[in-house]
């Protein structure tokens, strides 16, 4: 099938809210039959991976209610409406972790977060020349620790499942194959 094989036909928004949206398009395939396709609209994600001085990788701790399970993840977020995606890494970053980058810089390209569900497109940041400020909001964003650690911690905590989410996964391992 080509991808001008279907034409959307309608639209109708099942579910809004400041996260995300939900609607169900009704298209027309090449044959002239129709479907549903669901799909879910979410807000363009900034992935950092913050390197200290020494090489380590610093990493978040939340628990996640919806898998109702913990687990260590880059820190990350949305990009808002009026800010570009490197203010978004850079406000991210401090965020979550209390660190500054005096360096930041995008590993393109971006990649899609889900696209069999989601229309979310992720954009990783390396993050370096990074300064503790004393300064974030980890209470607010469920973050209960924040620990650097070596690449092979990070292979091995992800072999082990201490590191499930898909999308820091895919940002680590962005890292590691563009600065190898």
């Amino acid at each position: 099938m080509a991808e001008n094989d279907l034409i959307k036909i309608n639209s109708t928004y099942m579910h809004t809210n400041p996260w995300f949206k939900t609607r169900e398009d009704t298209v027309r395939r090449a044959d002239g039959s129709e479907t549903d396709f669901y799909v879910v609209e979410c807000p363009t994600g900034a992935f950092i991976v913050p390197v200290t001085d020494d090489g380590k990788i610093v990493l978040v701790q939340l628990f996640r209610y919806r898998t109702q399970r913990g687990g260590w993840e880059v820190p990350a977020g949305s990009v808002d409406d009026d800010e570009d995606f490197e203010a978004a890494a850079r406000r991210e970053l401090q965020e979550e972790t209390g660190y500054i980058a005096g360096e930041v810089q995008e590993l393109t390209p971006s990649f899609d977060s889900m696209n069999g569900v989601c229309d979310g497109v992720g954009h990783v940041f390396l993050a370096t020349a990074l300064q503790q400020t004393g300064d974030d909001e980890k209470a607010e964003e469920g973050i209960t620790n924040v620990q650097a650690f070596t690449k092979e911690q990070i292979m091995d905590m992800i072999a082990s499942g201490e590191i499930v989410d898909g999308l820091s996964i895919a940002a680590l391992f962005k890292y590691f194959i563009t600065t190898k």
